[in-house]
Order: C-alpha cells, then sequence, then structure tokens
C-alpha cells in the first residue's frame, strides 16, 4: 500500500490514473449494454459475433499503422484526443438505432482505442521512475479489475432501469471526464538528436517497428512466446459458456458468479503484483502464469464441485493478471522509448490475429472432441508450450538483459 500512495503523489500519474479509473468504470459498464443492445436490434447470436469482429478488426489493420504515429507525435495530445473522441461515439450511440451504424461506430471507437493504448504504455515509463514501473502497471491494472467486477451489475441494473442506452450516455460522460483530467498531465519528452528529427515514410517507419523486433531477441523472444500463447487463450474465453451451460449444467446466475470470482482474481493478483511483483523476473512471471492458465484449464474439464470450480475460476483470473502486468512491464523496460509506439501497436495486432484463429480453432475442435477434451488439449498445450519456452536461448537472455538495463537506467535515475 505504501508504493501505491508513493505513486499517487505524482501529480502526472494521480491525474492520469483518476482518468483511466472513471473512464474504465464507464467502459465495463458500457460493454454489457453494447451485447445487450446489439442482441435486441439483431435477435440473433450472429449479432453479437459481428460486433465482436468490429471489435478486433481496427487493432488488426490500423495498429501498426497507429503506432508510428503515436511515436511520431505528441503523446498528451494522442491520449486527450482519443479520449474525447471515444466519448463522443459514445453518445453518438445514443441516438443510434441502426445496427450497421452501431457497428461503424464501433469501429470507429476501435481505431481511436489502438491509438490510446500505444500512447499509454509510452506515457507511463516517461512520468514514472523505472523502479515503480510494475507497481504502477498494477495500479492500473487494480482499477482496471474493479471495473471489470463491478460494472456488469451496474449496467444491469441500469439496462433494466432505464435500457441499454442509458449505459452510452455514462460511457460518453467518463471519457469526457477522463480527458478532462489528462489535460492537466505533463508528460516529457523524450531527447531526439538533430540526425533522427528528420521524418521518414509511414511504411518504412512500420518496417523499422518490426525490423527492431526481429533484431532485438529479448523483444522478439516475448513477442512470439506470447502470441502463440494466444493461439490457445483466445478461444478459451468462449469455452466458458459452453462449459458452464451445457457441460456442468449451471445457471446463468451461477456463471455470473463465477466471473465475479474471475473479478476477485484480477483484484487480488494486480495487488499482490503491485507489493511483491517487481521482486521476481517478468520473464518467468509471464511463462508461469501461461502455464498455470493451462493447467488449471485442464484440471477444470475434470470438475463437477461447485467450489472447487469457483476458486479455479479465481486462479484463472489470477493468472490473467499477472501474465498482463509483467508483460506491459517488460516490454516497457525493454524497449527503446523511441519505439515502443510502434512495437507496443504491433504486439497488440500480432495477439488480435492470434486470438481470431484460436476462436476459429477451438469452435471446431469442441464441435469434433467435444468441450472438455478441448479443454485438456489446450491446457496441456500450454503447459508444454511454457516449459519449452524456458529451454530456450532467449529466455535466459532475455533475464540477464533485464537486469542490466534496469541496473543502467537506475544509475541514470541517480
Amino acid at each position: 500500500m505504501k508504493d501505491f500512495l508513493k505513486l499517487l503523489k505524482n501529480p502526472n500519474y494521480l491525474l492520469l490514473w483518476l482518468g483511466q479509473s472513471v473512464s474504465d468504470l464507464g467502459s465495463s459498464i458500457n460493454y454489457i449494454g453494447l451485447i445487450w443492445y446489439v442482441m435486441e436490434l439483431s435477435g440473433a447470436a450472429s449479432g453479437v459475433g459481428g460486433l465482436f469482429i468490429a471489435l478486433t478488426l481496427p487493432s488488426i489493420l490500423v495498429g501498426p499503422w497507429a503506432g508510428v504515429l503515436v511515436d511520431r507525435f505528441n503523446k498528451k495530445a494522442i491520449i486527450v484526443a482519443t479520449d474525447v473522441i471515444r466519448g463522443l461515439i459514445a453518445l453518438a450511440m445514443v441516438m443510434t438505432t441502426d445496427i450497421t451504424t452501431i457497428y461503424f461506430l464501433v469501429i470507429l471507437n476501435g481505431i481511436a482505442q489502438v491509438f490510446f493504448s500505444p500512447a499509454i504504455n509510452v506515457a507511463i515509463p516517461r512520468i514514472v521512475d523505472g523502479k515503480d514501473l510494475m507497481t504502477a502497471n498494477s495500479l492500473f491494472s487494480t482499477t482496471s479489475s474493479a471495473a471489470t467486477l463491478i460494472g456488469p451489475a451496474i449496467g444491469g441494473v441500469l439496462i433494466a432501469l432505464h435500457g441499454a442506452k442509458a449505459l452510452f450516455l455514462i460511457n460518453g460522460i467518463s471519457f469526457l471526464m477522463s480527458a478532462f483530467s489528462e489535460l492537466w498531465i505533463t508528460i516529457p519528452k523524450q531527447e531526439v538528436s538533430k540526425a533522427k528529427e528528420e521524418k521518414s515514410s509511414m511504411v518504412s517507419e512500420m518496417k523499422l517497428g518490426l525490423e527492431y523486433i526481429n533484431k532485438h531477441e529479448i523483444v522478439k523472444f516475448v513477442i512470439i512466446f506470447f502470441a502463440v500463447s494466444m493461439l490457445a487463450l483466445g478461444g478459451l474465453p468462449i469455452l466458458n459458456i459452453i462449459l458452464v451451460k451445457e457441460v456442468f449444467q449451471f445457471s446463468a446466475e451461477t456463471f455470473g458468479l463465477l466471473m465475479s470470482f474471475s473479478g476477485v482474481g484480477f483484484l487480488v493478483a494486480s495487488f499482490c503484483m503491485g507489493k511483491w511483483g517487481k521482486k521476481f523476473s517478468e520473464l518467468k512471471l509471464i511463462i508461469a502464469g501461461v502455464a498455470v492458465y493451462g493447467l488449471l484449464y485442464a484440471l477444470l474439464a475434470f470438475q463437477q464441485n461447485i467450489l472447487l470450480i469457483s476458486l479455479m475460476f479465481f486462479f484463472v483470473g489470477f493468472a490473467i493478471v499477472v501474465v498482463d502486468i509483467a508483460y506491459g512491464t517488460y516490454l516497457q523496460v525493454a524497449v527503446e522509448d523511441k519505439m515502443r509506439g510502434r512495437v507496443f501497436s504491433i504486439d497488440i495486432a500480432l495477439g488480435n490475429v492470434a486470438a481470431l484463429i484460436s476462436i476459429a480453432l477451438v469452435g471446431v475442435m469442441s464441435d469434433v472432441f467435444g468441450v472438455r477434451t478441448t479443454l485438456v488439449v489446450i491446457g496441456l498445450a500450454l503447459c508444454v508450450h511454457a516449459i519449452v519456452a524456458t529451454r530456450l536461448g532467449g529466455y535466459n537472455r532475455g533475464n540477464g538483459l533485464l537486469k542490466r538495463i534496469r541496473v543502467n537506467n537506475a544509475v541514470k535515475e541517480k
């Protein structure tokens, strides 16, 4: 707790955290309203499928190019502008009754999001000392997890009382409040030599990002590891619903309860990572988290006891957040400031492509082999993937080089 309070004394971090806390809650409330409204308009599950495609496409098609612009332009301006744009898009949804228009607005929102995410990942290391990065990312994750936990419950009540459009209004206001908070942030500029000030083409700069990843083994290793992991991880959330409803034959209320246990796992993991996470190697936490996640799902396939299942959902949520925080911190430390926008954008795009492939594979596998068998195969594959990764040269070199980077950063800060 002392580390969290120390961070909040940093006015730039405090304003950024407050703004994001408000918009995270608004987005979490909005998410359930969006799914509900699309179901009402389309009257079919395929309508929700179209929504998920609209949510995913921007990061795949626009993400890598967005990273180039994030590295090129003012980070604060991008953060504020994208929050304003997303706020206006949410308000536009209040006046929309056509599903095609909803899809279009969701895509526009996603385009703004793919600019916002890398800009935030570039901004945090600039306003926070290197030794506090893990804690800073953990505090963001803690409030995001809390929003994920309580947002759907608030959204469900508001839908019942006022309809889905009330949620869009709340989300729009939350983004505008976030943008107002971010107006007062100062993000230090990175010094750039005269020789590097000349702008090159978008295509060449994106290629430069790909070349940077390929050249730096410790970055390439972790991005490839995570992308391969997403080939299994991406489709597992879809199996949750089928497993609970058709295999365990639990009610919708029980499914909601299990999701709440995952949410509690998010919160606990965020707190633990903030307090103790920096004592461990990020790379070890990433790989161990993926292995634990896979093992839990392999074991979950054989369970029927609600208490054990609830406990497993708690640890699934815990493992997800450990991987997420450690992975973000690892890239923030390992990647040079001038390249972070491109690297994060390429990484997000690769992850989403892998997730889409995973959704297709998991659907076919569950139809052919059944849900239980699919869970066991995917879970064990993740465990084997994690074990193999620890035997590769990039793992040991990544751990060693990251330690040297931290030592050099600590010397510079003094």
